[in-house]
C-alpha cells in the first residue's frame, strides 16, 4: 500500500513537467469581415417610355397675336427615349406629344372678338447632362411643332361683322433644362423647363391679312420607366 501511494504521488509530480512540453493550443484564425455583395452600378444607358404634364404659358404674337393675347392652359402626354452614359456624362433623344388646352377668347371692344388656341405640342430634342449618383442634371434642345388655330369675329368692316378663321400646324424650336432622379433601378422622375418657339405665318386674308405665332413657356414633370 505505502509503494502504491508513493508511486501515485510521484505521478502527480511529473504532470506539471508533462504539460509543459505539450506544444501549446493556438487559438482559431481569425475569419475576417464577412462578404457583402458590392452594390449595383446604376447607369442611364437604355432605352425609356413614360408620362408627363404640366403647365403651358402661351403668349400668341405678330400683328394677329394683338386679337388673340396669351394664355395659360394645361398640357399632358407621352414621353420616350434613348440614353447613353459615358463615365459621368450622358447623352441622349427624346420625343414626347401632348395634348394642350392654351386657349383664350379676346373682347376686342363694339362687339369684336378674337379667339385663339393650341391644341397640340410636339417635340424632339437632343439631351446632355451630368450624372451624380441617381441623379441627372441636363440640358436639352431640337425641334418644336404645335397645332394652332385662330379667328376673329369683325364688326367694324362694311357692310356688316364678318368672319376670319386660320389653323395649322406651327414649326419652331424649343430649348430647356431639367433635372431627373432615379428611385429605383427601373422608375424616375423628372422635373423641367422648356421655352418653345414656333415662328410666324401669314394667317386671315383680305383687309385682315396678318402674320401670327405663338411662344410658349413650359413648366412639367413626369415619370419614366427603363427598359
Amino acid at each position: 500500500m505505502k509503494q502504491f501511494i508513493l508511486a501515485a504521488l510521484g505521478a502527480l509530480a511529473l504532470t506539471p513537467a508533462l504539460a509543459a512540453d505539450l506544444p501549446a493550443r493556438s487559438a482559431p484564425a481569425d475569419p475576417g469581415p464577412a462578404y457583402v455583395s458590392p452594390v449595383p452600378f446604376f447607369t442611364w444607358t437604355g432605352f425609356y417610355a413614360g408620362a408627363n404634364a404640366g403647365i403651358d404659358i402661351g403668349n400668341f404674337n405678330g400683328s394677329a397675336g394683338k386679337l388673340w393675347g396669351g394664355a395659360v392652359g394645361g398640357l399632358f402626354g407621352i414621353t420616350g427615349g434613348y440614353n447613353f452614359q459615358y463615365n459621368q456624362l450622358v447623352f441622349g433623344v427624346e420625343g414626347d406629344f401632348d395634348l394642350d388646352t392654351v386657349r383664350n377668347p379676346k373682347n376686342l371692344g363694339g362687339g369684336s372678338v378674337g379667339f385663339g388656341k393650341q391644341t397640340n405640342d410636339l417635340t424632339l430634342r437632343a439631351r446632355a447632362g451630368v450624372a451624380i449618383e441617381r441623379s441627372l442634371l441636363y440640358v436639352t434642345g431640337g425641334y418644336a411643332g404645335g397645332d394652332v388655330s385662330g379667328s376673329l369675329l369683325d364688326t367694324t368692316l362694311p357692310p356688316g361683322a364678318q368672319y376670319f378663321n386660320t389653323d395649322g400646324w406651327r414649326s419652331g424650336y424649343t430649348l430647356g433644362a431639367g433635372i431627373e432622379y432615379a428611385f429605383t433601378d427601373r422608375v424616375s422622375g423628372k422635373a423641367e423647363y422648356l421655352f418653345e418657339s414656333l415662328g410666324t405665318q401669314k394667317v386671315f386674308s383680305g383687309v385682315r391679312l396678318s402674320n401670327a405665332g405663338v411662344s410658349d413657356n413650359i413648366l412639367r414633370a413626369g415619370v419614366n420607366y427603363h427598359f
